[in-house]
């Protein structure tokens, strides 16, 4: 019957519905483990709650705050703090060899260093593109402290913290979290 059959069916490939998995090549790969953590290594990167690199300053900050739980009041969240500055650090140009995780992609090689340089390479290109509008004056810093000097700047349509586009400043500074 139709029911027998859709019952044996369910009970033969149940599992494999949860742990196999398609490669990028499209083949389909048994158990699935490869695919879910790539995956879920996608998932903890973007939201910065990967394991931190091992022997790093944030790993042992965390295990400080681990063996002393007064620590905790003070520093109540390392991972994603520290995942947060080192996904800044391994993209600015020079300060990226302070990052743990630049140095461990490094040492590792293949696919990891590939994704590391690829990360700096996008973080010096906006570097780049931000010094060149900053120092054409398309983008704006904070106003002079001296009252005269601000005033003056601002009397000819100057606009502090913002980008300057089509005759138009446009302010930045509400974009911060």
């Amino acid at each position: 019957t139709k029911k027998a059959f859709v019952e044996k069916y369910i009970k033969e490939n149940f599992d494999s519905f949860f742990t196999d998995a398609v490669s990028g090549s499209g083949e389909v790969v048994k158990g699935g483990t490869g695919t879910f953590k790539q995956g879920l290594d996608a998932a903890m990167e973007a939201t910065y709650t990967k394991p931190l690199v091992r022997d790093s300053l944030g790993e042992t900050l965390q295990h400080a705050v681990a063996k002393h739980p007064l620590l905790q009041h003070i520093v109540p969240f390392v991972r994603t703090p520290m995942n947060i500055l080192d996904d800044a650090l391994i993209r600015i140009p020079g300060l990226n060899l302070l990052s743990a995780e630049f140095r461990a992609a490094r040492r590792e090689g293949g696919e990891a260093w590939a994704r590391a340089q690829a990360k700096l390479t996008v973080g010096s290109a906006f570097c780049g593109v931000a010094a060149m509008l900053c120092l054409s004056g398309r983008i704006t810093g904070s106003a002079p402290k001296d009252k005269a000097t601000r005033d003056a700047l601002l009397a000819t349509g100057w606009r502090p913290n913002s980008i300057h586009v089509g005759g138009k400043y446009i302010s930045y500074s509400r974009i911060e979290p």
